[in-house]
């Protein structure tokens, strides 16, 4: 599978940009909360990392990039674009500090404010990510077999989680939320602003054929329980969803997945 791709640094935006070179293969992870694709390069600015993670349900593709960051880089959202085959399909982008000093800017199309912005990976052909910070401008190609084994994957991991073969097979639609979020800055925890906590939650979601949810399961948490735990409690309590279908038309239990970014103002 081949790549071109051209990153450069926000300081580095006057130069002429510098194509990365490849410093490995595709790399194909089958953790058991996600599947994702990921491939190394050395870029005249340092190492970075390309991912793609399409989710479980086929409703979107979150793209990473992965730079080294200073060691007080400022995190939390900033403005951007996330541009897929011309189209842009999300106008922030979210960084976020990643393990060995890493800096990781996550971006994604809104699936639940417009379906338009879904992105399938087996369809995707340019990526550019647009910030102050960073700025990446990808051609991909082999993404339809790329495309491929992810949807293998993630038809494992699904499995992993009690959602049968046999019952992905009788699927024809996932749940899909009724409105907006259900969960405000005012459900914010007191003390987790008090404290400046801030973080990302992403949730694996049971839904019944009522449409309620029965299950919350985390599939990576924010790093302080009391926003775990909030997020968790309100989406069952509050949260509504058209439930799944089958081939038949009869509703059906299924999952459904979920992200709450918790950001105390000023982080």
């Amino acid at each position: 599978m081949g790549m071109a791709a051209a990153l450069v640094m926000a300081s580095q935006a006057a130069a002429a940009p510098v194509p990365p070179t490849p410093s490995g293969p595709w790399q194909v992870e089958f953790a058991d909360q996600r599947c994702v694709a990921s491939r190394p390069y050395t870029t005249a600015s340092g190492p970075m990392v390309l991912g793609v993670e399409p989710s479980p349900d086929g409703e979107g593709v979150r793209f990473l990039v992965r730079v080294e960051a200073a060691a007080k880089e400022s995190l939390g959202f900033a403005p951007g674009k996330l541009v897929v085959n011309g189209r842009q399909v999300a106008d922030r982008v979210l960084f976020w500090r990643g393990g060995n000093n890493g800096l990781i800017a996550f971006a994604e199309g809104d699936k639940d404010a417009d379906p338009q912005n879904l992105v399938r990976l087996r369809e995707v052909r340019t990526v550019a990510l647009q910030t102050k910070r960073l700025s990446a401008d990808l051609a991909l190609t082999g993404t339809e077999k790329l495309a491929g084994v992810l949807a293998t994957c993630n038809r494992g991991l699904l499995e992993s989680w009690g959602f049968a073969a046999a019952e992905q097979d009788r699927l024809a639609s996932w749940p899909k939320m009724e409105g907006r979020l259900p969960i405000t800055f005012n459900d914010y925890p007191a003390s987790a602003i008090k404290n400046g906590e801030s973080g990302e939650v992403r949730t694996r979601l049971t839904v019944g054929a009522d449409g309620r949810v029965t299950q919350c399961a985390l599939r990576s948490g924010s790093g302080f329980a009391v926003l775990d735990n909030a997020t968790c409690a309100l989406l069952q309590r509050r949260a509504r969803f058209t439930p799944a279908r089958d081939k038949e038309g009869k509703p059906m239990a299924a999952p459904a997945f979920q992200t709450v970014i918790w950001m105390v103002p000023g982080n």
